[in-house]
């Protein structure tokens, strides 16, 4: 005699994720000292990012926030590591260049 069995099927359904990149984002400067002007070079950046592609549709560029932190720096030259934050729902990818130079000087 056979005994009936009993299998158990999972089946996961995944996201549509993709990616996109988005163009030319400025590159903004945090916690400058307003005693100095600054000069970045470049002053822009590609970003690719990461997302559900029905959310990635409605993304927008200004909801990427790209940087620079300038706390602690004092006059001169200085290669900073570009940093990017996407909203929760998204994932990061990649920042091209990745370095910017920030060159501050006195008022």
């Amino acid at each position: 005699m056979v005994e009936p069995r009993t299998v158990l099927v999972k089946v996961l359904i995944g996201e549509d994720r993709t990616e996109k990149t988005f163009h030319g984002l400025p590159i903004r400067l945090r916690n400058v000292s307003i005693v100095y002007k600054f000069q970045l070079t470049p002053t822009t950046v590609d970003v690719v990012v990461e997302g559900r592609k029905d959310e990635l549709e409605k993304l927008r560029p200004e909801d990427i926030e790209v940087f620079v932190d300038a706390r602690n720096l004092g006059e001169g030259s200085t290669d900073l590591r570009v940093q990017v934050e996407v909203p929760d729902r998204f994932t990061f990818v990649k920042v091209t260049p990745d370095i910017t130079n920030l060159v501050l000087r006195p008022r």
